[in-house]
């Protein structure tokens, strides 16, 4: 069969589990877990006489969906299986369908929208100012309040989010035992807020539709779910494929996960690592399938990587094996600081460019914080070494781009008070606290009028606010007349695709967006893209429950319905461009991407693991233990060679690699002889000339240096003293004793350098061999140099004042 080829024993072996039963399918990196599951979905469909309608297939991304079904027409070639009609996408887009389909059940408006980070932000702002009293400094550093006892919205929505990713409404936080007063307070003002303007958060979509398959039957006739990335589920998301395997009782409980628990890196946005143990206490019955063979990655890093996570709690080891014949050792190296640290990756990258042996975008380095990349981009701008950072703005969150989307939302969406407020604030000659006063009025009466009605009431003197200036107010009345015009030229009766390229053209013409756009070509770019975009959009089946909606409805919906982690994969897809740029990037964005080089930065204590706690989801040690699942995640993105770097202080999670010498090196081998240089060439199908001067000049860069030379560089910098003899002195020996070549410093003195000046220049510190014969230090007389400093001539002038 065609969806069995090229499938390993253990992937066939889980492909072709029976239809009914719990299947966990344990895919380390670079085991082909989407080759898998393509090929289980396949069998399901052609021998266990099941319809496309019949399968749940969640993935992390919309992306990952389209791909998914891009491999299934190929492999269903010919069988006349319409993959259209499989029931696939993310959590989040099934449940939306759910919802609208059945908005009656749940009281919703069946044309609601989905909150963007920015609508969310908004809300919490400003219930946040219509809560004062709730910003006690006796109550400073909880769960929703900063280190001055104020109101923290970053606290505040992970704190809600926190509460409905474990299923917990506010009805059912209430009734908890342990329920915090004041996260009530603002937890109810929040939801109060979103209903307003028939808004859901990416929390509330899964709850709702819990709530809803606990209610009634939706999804009939479902035989088999399946899910991807399971590692990276939460609570309320476990909940729910156990609600779609319920959905058929004569099909009940049939259900296949694959992923890795080692792989798992989501916990602040709720994700649990222990899914795979709730499931199989769930269902006792449940199998499970290894996959141990490893396509993407050499024996060293596999080996490495493996050794990282030797320390993790509850842990199988993995013991994958790689399909690569030849293997080369990781480098580990610590410097004394990060300029250093930057340096030596910067040097290694031109190195390796200048060979030829892979191209610029085979290269990637990985830090944990985006604030880490600065001082790496300003070493390989110093190289001249073109890159790019994978991790930028996603491309609907750019400002060119989110200022058009929110003039589109409020031809059409009435009630989005969020996005008229956001449009508001762009315009000149309006300043925040504006903007602040005409929401808060907008708070006020948004019963019984709509956000635009209230902003022509302003403009016309109906509604006065105090203070408002007269330039706000036309300001208000000509936005009023811009929205109204547009929707003169876009309507519920104008609503075909020459009417929706029109509004386009009319809204990108505004002042707000060309000030922005007029001297900056890629944002011009940027527009043009999405008219494009336009031109060929359709809708998603989605809203097809909803047959009222208009294309430009269908175009928002589009795009509110990124998830964050879409956000980051839809920006990501742009490293697979033929650029030849060296990549950086944040370990988050990296995920699921592979280069042949890789540099995993940064690994210095404090930094990586980071020090900041979040009490609401993490202890200490759950947070060592996310952190170090992090670090495996950075480690396996390389496929043939892979730099493992630290400054300062050495992060705890290398202490294996530090203490095992055997399993990493000091500079990379495969670059050090010819013989190994060939094999590495090979093995990545290039081919590198003069490899013997390559091999001279790298060695030239790195030399051996043994612990007898540390011993004879620790040199301390010796300027004014009152003798050579009491300058000339070595921190660890007993008595005066320099190396017998020592340097000359200032005045002509010897310059002896100490531990703090060795750690400027970048010697990693080795412990002074026992056998390092002292030097006796020459005297002055000797060295015929005088015994005291010059004293400078001062110079005598008039002070000149600045004109």
């Amino acid at each position: 069969m065609e969806h069995l080829r090229g499938l390993n024993e253990e992937q066939r072996l889980a492909v072709t589990a029976p239809l009914n039963g719990q299947l966990q399918v344990i895919a380390g990196p670079g085991t082909g877990k989407t080759k898998l599951l393509t090929s289980r979905v396949a069998h399901l469909l052609l021998t266990q006489n099941v319809q496309p309608h019949q399968l749940i297939v969640t993935t992390f991304t919309r992306k990952a969906a389209q791909e998914m079904k891009e491999r299934l027409a190929l492999l269903l070639e010919g069988s006349q299986i319409d993959v259209s009609k499989l029931r696939m996408g993310t959590f989040h887009s099934i449940c939306i369908r759910l919802l609208r389909k059945y908005s009656g059940d749940m009281d919703l408006d069946p044309r609601f929208t989905v909150a963007s980070n920015k609508d969310v932000d908004d809300i919490v702002d400003a219930l946040i100012g219509n809560l004062p009293g709730l910003e006690l400094p006796e109550k400073a550093d909880d769960v929703i309040r900063d280190d001055q006892g104020r109101l923290s919205k970053s606290k505040i929505k992970r704190a809600i989010s926190h509460l409905k990713s474990k299923a917990l409404d506010i009805k059912a936080y209430m009734e908890s035992d342990k329920h915090d007063k004041d996260l009530l307070t603002v937890y109810e003002e929040y939801d109060k807020r979103m209903k307003r303007q028939s808004m859901l958060d990416f929390d509330d979509i899964l709850l709702l539709s819990l709530k809803l398959l606990r209610k009634r039957k939706c999804l009939f006739g479902i035989k088999h779910v399946l899910v991807d990335e399971f590692q990276d589920t939460n609570h309320i998301q476990l909940e729910l494929i156990n609600e779609f395997s319920h959905q058929n009782e004569a099909f009940r409980d049939n259900i296949t996960v694959v992923g890795d628990p080692d792989q798992s890196i989501y916990a602040f946005r709720g994700a649990v690592s222990e899914n795979f143990e709730f499931m199989k206490k769930m269902y006792p019955s449940c199998t499970a399938v290894y996959l141990r063979e490893n396509y993407r990655s050499t024996q060293d890093v596999l080996d490495a990587s493996e050794l990282i996570m030797k320390d993790q709690q509850d842990r199988d080891s993995k013991l994958l094996r790689s399909q690569y014949k030849d293997s080369f050792k990781i480098v580990y190296r610590n410097f004394a600081n990060d300029f250093l640290e930057a340096k030596f990756i910067a040097k290694e990258v031109e190195h390796v460019i200048s060979m030829k042996l892979v191209d610029e975008n085979d290269i990637c380095i990985l830090v944990r914080s985006n604030y880490m990349t600065r001082i790496i981009e300003k070493e390989l701008n110093n190289c001249r070494i073109k890159y790019s950072i994978v991790k930028g703005r996603a491309f609907w969150e750019r400002k060119e781009i989110s200022l058009l989307v929110d003039r589109l939302r409020v031809v059409v969406r009435p009630h989005d008070s969020c996005a008229l407020l956001r449009v508001l604030g762009s315009h000149t000659g309006i300043g925040l606290m504006s903007v602040k006063k005409i929401g808060k009025l907008i708070d006020e009466l948004h019963g019984t009028n709509e956000p635009l009605r209230i902003l022509q009431d302003i403009s016309c003197g109906n509604l006065r606010l105090e203070k408002l200036q007269t330039k706000v107010i036309n300001t208000c009345k000509e936005l009023y007349e811009e929205i109204r015009d547009c929707q003169k030229i876009y309507n519920r009766e104008l609503s075909d695709r020459s009417s929706l390229l029109r509004l386009f053209d009319r809204v990108s013409q505004q002042q707000a967006i060309q000030k922005l756009v007029t001297d900056d070509e890629e944002k011009r770019n940027n527009l043009s893209e999405v008219r494009k975009y336009l031109e060929i959009f359709e809708p998603d089946d989605i809203d097809q429950e909803v047959e009222e909606l208009t294309l430009l409805e269908h175009f928002l919906n589009s795009i509110d319905i990124y998830s964050p982690e879409e956000m980051d994969d839809d920006d990501r897809k742009k490293t697979n461009e033929p650029s030849r740029k060296v990549s950086i990037s944040t370990i988050h964005s990296a995920k699921g991407l592979e280069w042949k080089v890789v540099f995993v930065a940064g690994l210095t204590q404090g930094k990586f693991p980071s020090s900041h706690i979040d009490p609401l989801v993490e202890s200490p040690v759950k947070k060592v233990c996310e952190e170090r699942r992090v670090l495996y995640v950075a480690m396996t993105r390389a496929q043939q060679l892979l730099y493992v770097t630290s400054a300062s202080e050495t992060s705890v999670l290398v202490k294996r690699l530090t203490d095992n010498t055997g399993i990493a090196t000091q500079r990379q081998i495969s670059l050090s002889t010819t013989e190994k240089l060939e094999k590495l060439a090979r093995q990545i199908g290039t081919v590198v000339e003069s490899c013997e001067s390559h091999v001279q000049k790298y060695l030239s860069l790195h030399p051996v240096v043994t612990p007898q030379d540390r011993y004879y560089n620790k040199i301390q910098t010796i300027d004014k003293a009152p003798s050579i003899e009491n300058r000339i002195s070595y921190a660890g020996g007993k008595g005066p004793k320099v190396p017998s070549d020592f340097k000359l410093g200032r005045y002509g003195y010897p310059r002896i350098v100490t531990k703090r000046a060795v750690s400027r220049i970048g010697m990693p510190e080795y412990p002074i061999p026992d056998n390092a014969p002292p030097v006796l230090a020459p005297t002055s007389k000797s060295l015929n140099l005088p015994a005291q400093a010059p004293k400078r001539r001062k110079t005598l002038g008039v002070r000149r004042r600045k004109p």
